[in-house]
């Protein structure tokens, strides 16, 4: 069973070019309708051939968006 995404809301914050075969990464908010929680969604997107529509494909990660200083820390650890 496909997941059901209507009781979310979703604001893109930032798209990535990730290659030249149309490949992105986005970068987005989620909000959950009844709850007080927001989420950080990071997700694999490809250029669907015939519609050129941006599509999301199931590698990804989702997690609450409190945790999202300890996780910048840990990438920007990567960097340096």
């Amino acid at each position: 069973m496909a997941y059901d995404a209507s009781k979310e809301t979703r604001k893109v914050i930032k798209v990535v070019d990730m290659n030249a075969f149309g490949d992105k990464i986005q970068v987005s908010e989620v909000g959950y309708e009844g709850k007080d929680t927001t989420a950080v969604d990071i997700r694999k997107m490809y250029t669907h051939r015939e519609s050129g529509e941006l599509v999301p494909t199931t590698k990804g990660i989702r997690f609450n968006k409190e945790l999202l200083p300890e996780v910048i820390a840990v990438l920007n650890g990567m960097v340096e």
